[in-house]
């Protein structure tokens, strides 16, 4: 069964997301490549939020009813997965006449809020599909749906190159969809909007478990062992909230772990990847839709003539060689302290090479619009620091000895200092700290 996902448009604090939001999953259909997608651990969503969600049904028939979510990007247009669209591997397009989609409600049964469309047509993203032992991987699994009757749903704002800050390992997302709430059930497909937490993982965790992981077109995101999208989750969104508080989708639900399992990463297009396409087709439907689209012929470039000799003295000189840049220099080991952007909130690493081995928190906690703290918590294991892209850092994601989930990243400058996110929250998300920016100095 497709995946399906949704989330709300409304801006909140990641303190309030508890009580106010929901947010995205993966799928599997016929002979498509086999995926799942559903919320399991997830909670209902409160009225008034994920604005943005879709539900679809793409009904073949007796048994072949399948079920994906997605987000409406314009009036007429729903983003979604590719595989929740088409046959991938072959590139048939599933027909339309055989859509429905349900948008402006969190209950998708809701006949008085409901607003229900069919597809007039669908927009397939380019893809390439890749196997391994691990799995199936669809590279640019997203797709957009025309409706045949525009929709008064708020639109989602879309990630684009400016947002990479969100895609950083150790920030919190959310992702919400109609999906499955047990991998090992068939039948438990929820009416109303399940969302729930996750955090985003490090291209190298995505890896291991999914050899044909592309940090490039993927993102990868898990909050073991509590939460995971599951089968009717696929093409539902995967959000964060920016600096501005304002909450953007930042992958679309393609894949999960066996039988939805949450000790396995689930897998999302990255919204960046394909944000300038759907663009495209928002300012221009038609030129979007290969069947409304002309033919376009691309003729072969005119080489650049050659002299048959040329003078010494107008030669052009050879390219001047580049070194490559030095890597910089580990982090200098000692203590680093600083505080966080929380009242009263506190950060303290000791380093030495190669890892961290003692850190210290003091932070608040939000508990039904009452605050708790300033609290402390010391995690004396080992965290190794990596060289990535150039820069020095570290993401541990690690819980308590009272199931409290705690997510700390950060980066280490050459002159001594480290910046980074952290974010905890309660067992059951009952208190949640929000993210929170935080910066040290070694002492």
């Amino acid at each position: 069964m497709r995946t399906v996902l949704v989330f709300s448009a409304v801006a909140l604090s990641l303190g309030a997301i508890a009580t106010a939001v929901a947010l995205p999953g993966s799928a599997a259909a016929r002979s498509r490549p086999t995926a799942h997608a559903a919320i399991v651990g997830g909670s209902t969503a409160p009225s008034g939020t994920w604005p943005w969600l879709a539900y679809i049904d793409d009904n073949d028939g007796p048994g072949a009813d399948y079920n994906c979510t997605g987000t409406v990007v314009a009036p007429k247009l729903v983003l979604t997965a590719a595989h929740c669209a088409e046959d991938v591997p072959s590139g048939t397009i599933d027909n339309v006449a055989n859509f429905t989609v349900v948008t402006g409600s969190l209950d998708k049964t809701n006949t008085s809020l409901a607003q229900v469309s069919g597809v007039s047509a669908i927009i397939p993203h380019a893809t390439t599909v890749e196997s391994s032992p691990a799995g199936v991987t669809i590279i640019g699994d997203a797709a957009l749906l025309v409706l045949a009757k525009p929709t008064t749903a708020t639109a989602i704002p879309l990630a684009d190159s400016t947002d990479l800050a969100l895609l950083a390992p150790g920030t919190p997302a959310f992702f919400a969809g109609w999906g499955l709430q047990s991998g090992t059930n068939d039948s438990s497909h929820p009416n109303t909007l399940q969302y729930a937490p996750t955090v985003m993982q490090n291209p190298n965790t995505c890896t291991i478990y999914k050899s044909t992981f592309d940090s490039q077109a993927q993102l990868c995101a898990r909050d073991s062992p509590w939460t995971s999208t599951c089968g009717g989750d696929s093409g539902g969104p995967l959000v964060a909230e920016t600096t501005a508080s304002q909450w953007i989708e930042i992958g679309v639900t393609s894949t999960v772990g066996p039988d939805c399992d949450p000790t396995y990463p689930q897998y999302f297009t990255r919204v960046d990847y394909i944000s300038g396409w759907v663009e495209a087709c928002i300012a221009d439907i038609a030129a979007c839709d290969p069947a409304l689209a002309p033919a376009v012929t691309t003729a072969a470039p005119t080489p650049i003539p050659t002299p048959a000799s040329t003078p010494a003295s107008n030669a052009a000189p050879p390219p001047a060689v580049i070194a490559a840049p030095s890597p910089p220099a580990a982090p200098f080991a000692g203590n680093y302290a600083g505080r966080s952007s929380q009242h009263r909130g506190r950060v303290g690493l000791t380093v030495t090479a190669g890892a961290i081995i003692d850190l210290r928190l003091k932070f608040n906690l939000a508990c039904d619009h009452r605050e708790r703290g300033p609290l402390d918590q010391t995690y004396a294991r080992r965290v190794p620091v990596t060289l990535t892209k150039g820069v020095w850092g570290f993401s541990a994601d690690y819980r308590n000895a009272a199931g409290w989930y705690f997510s700390v990243s950060g980066d280490f400058s050459p002159t001594g200092t480290a910046t980074g996110r952290l974010a905890i929250r309660t067992e059951n998300a009952a208190c949640r700290s929000g993210a929170v920016d935080w910066s040290a100095t070694i002492g």
